[in-house]
């Protein structure tokens, strides 16, 4: 209930959808709102996290990009379900202090507390998900520039400024494409 009410309070207060994910830790919190992408809601719950890891690709865990899922590959492991059940001594010899965490990720364990709030923030960012894709430039760049200034009028607000750019696509088969570029002096403009 508590998450329908802050997606009820997004969508009135600032005029954008948000995706909510639930769980018994940060790991699972942040795959149930991937899973839920766009505007959802999901919640996975300790008794439902082997089910939804067995057959899971290790990919979508949070925090294995393409370089470990490749070697994981070659080692015959490509869900959730194998990474829990990979033999721990296997895991570590190939990945040292980390294959044991890789193990229990493959488990939907992660003993990681959330970050506190108090905290600067690392990016100030805005995203869109279309209705309808774009594809023509006089359709994409007043987009561009309104999610632009929505980031500086953010940035502003708080007294933030950076230097480095970054803009990422993603197609309708979910093919993501991600540019950055750094600028010389710092900016929330």
């Amino acid at each position: 209930e508590m998450a329908r009410t802050i997606k009820k309070t997004v969508k009135e207060e600032l005029g954008i959808n948000c995706t909510i994910g639930i769980g018994p830790n940060i790991l699972i919190a942040k795959l149930a709102s991937d899973l839920a992408k766009p505007d959802g809601l999901r919640w996975i719950d300790k008794s439902m996290v082997s089910s939804v890891f067995q057959s899971l690709p290790v990919k979508k865990l949070w925090g294995i990009g393409p370089h470990t899922e490749e070697k994981l590959r070659a080692m015959g492991i490509r869900t959730c379900g194998e990474l829990g059940a990979a033999p721990l001594s296997v895991l570590t010899k190939k990945f040292g202090v980390l294959g044991g965490q890789l193990k229990a990720m493959g488990n939907g364990i992660l003993d990681r507390p959330l970050e506190s709030a108090d905290r600067d923030p690392k990016s100030i960012g805005h995203s869109r998900t279309f209705e309808k894709d774009l594809w023509h430039r006089e359709d994409i760049e007043p987009q561009l520039l309104r999610l632009s200034e929505m980031v500086g009028r953010r940035a502003r607000r708080y007294g933030y400024k950076g230097k480095k750019i970054t803009l990422t696509v993603r197609y309708t088969d979910f093919k993501t494409f991600t540019r950055q570029t750094t600028l010389p002096t710092h900016t929330n403009d």
